[in-house]
């Protein structure tokens, strides 16, 4: 990858350098991110029995190239792979909404007989346990584990 192979220069000290750099900011961004998801889904399967989860359309939203670059580093696919297998340790409910549903249109509760302890993600209660600060968390580095603990 560094320096020329066809003409048989190798790479500087200075481009190694730079590039491990580079590998270790990117690894500690991607490092924060599973963080922060790990952190939110366990805070939701902790707090809620009942969640629902929209099947978002997210091949159409990153056609829209204001927004595509915010959704690639969202993480959706990752956030809701978490919320299934921790749905296996901790107990609650998971529910995919389908895309097609009219959960927008005035007077359509998505989980009208579901009590208090339904999150909906999306409205502004989820959003506020998310974050309950309104501002940006550093997360502090955790060791990733692959077994669910309560």
């Amino acid at each position: 990858m560094l320096g020329n192979r066809r003409s048989g220069i190798s790479a500087s000290k200075n481009a190694v350098k730079y590039y491990q750099k580079l590998r270790k900011k990117h690894k500690k961004i991607s490092n924060i991110r599973e963080d922060f998801l790990q952190k939110t889904t366990t805070l939701l399967a902790k707090t809620y029995q009942h969640i629902l989860v929209e099947d978002l359309n997210v091949k159409a939203m990153m056609a829209n190239h204001k927004l595509s670059n915010a959704l690639s580093n969202l993480g959706l696919y990752r956030f809701r792979e978490l919320l299934s297998y921790k749905q296996e340790c901790f107990g609650f409910l998971l529910t995919i909404v389908d895309r097609w549903f009219p959960s927008s249109k005035s007077g359509c509760d998505p989980a009208p007989s579901y009590g208090e302890s339904t999150a909906v993600l999306g409205s502004p209660q989820v959003e506020q346990v998310a974050n309950p600060k309104g501002a940006r968390e550093r997360a502090p580095r955790t060791r990733k584990s692959r077994h669910c603990v309560r």
